[in-house]
């Protein structure tokens, strides 16, 4: 047994979530082939905007930034808010 001193008690329940997880386990194994083919496909093509980060920071952005061209509108001030990407795809 595990004793902490600093107040801890009543911090974790103890609860059987047995039936809970049995419920959802039917979809275990769809959702893993999905993953998968997901993992082993091709990556997205999506450029650095806005939705890199909302609702956090991703943390994939220093990788996608070495994909993006040389000169990568998305770096100016605003250029994430979709103008200067917009003309530069209109170029």
């Amino acid at each position: 047994m595990c004793t902490i001193s600093g107040g801890y008690d009543g911090l974790f329940n103890k609860e059987d979530i047995t039936d809970a997880v049995k419920a959802h386990w039917s979809v275990v194994p769809k959702n893993v082939e999905a993953f998968k083919d997901i993992v082993n496909g091709p990556e997205p093509k999506k450029h650095i905007t806005g939705h890199c980060k909302k609702p956090y920071l991703c943390e994939f952005r220093k990788y996608c930034e070495s994909q993006e061209t040389e000169y990568p509108v998305g770096l100016l001030p605003c250029g994430q808010n979709g103008l200067y990407v917009a003309i530069a795809y209109m170029s």
